[in-house]
């Protein structure tokens, strides 16, 4: 009993990625373990100031060991950068000079769609599952 206790507070204290679908009204976030190469729904943000972003983030990395900030980078179909693109990037910009650990951008194509037939539910927000697919696709590469 006690070598079970002690493994799960281990795999508790493992640092952990937070991922961020970034979007004008919302953003999903998602959180797991590279140890477990599991991740998590965990919140969707009706926030729109960048301020309020970071103290809701801040929220967070106060609880978590993460290690590391993950934002999909919306693209076009053949690679190409889009308005939505310029948006990321620049949130990605300042976000990277406001926290003391990694951000990087990541590919996410086809994320909201996954997402969208994941939850089969068109009533339900699906931004947190799309963050949610975002990490583990950066697990799976690992």
């Amino acid at each position: 009993m006690i070598t079970s206790v002690l493994a799960m507070t281990r795999v508790e204290t493992m640092p952990k990625v937070i991922a961020l679908d970034y979007g004008d009204a919302k953003i999903g976030v998602a959180i797991g373990s590279p140890e477990v190469k599991i991740a998590h729904p965990r919140a969707i943000w009706h926030a729109k100031e960048y301020s309020e972003i970071l103290g809701k983030l801040k929220e967070i990395l106060q609880v978590e060991d993460v290690d590391k900030i993950l934002i999909g980078c919306p693209v076009g179909l053949q690679g190409q950068s889009t308005v939505q693109t310029q948006k990321v990037k620049q949130f990605f910009d300042w976000l990277k000079d406001n926290v003391s650990i990694p951000v990087e951008l990541i590919d996410e194509r086809y994320s909201t769609q996954s997402a969208q037939k994941l939850i089969d539910d068109n009533k339900r927000e699906d931004d947190d599952v799309a963050a949610m697919i975002l990490l583990q696709q950066y697990f799976d590469k690992l």
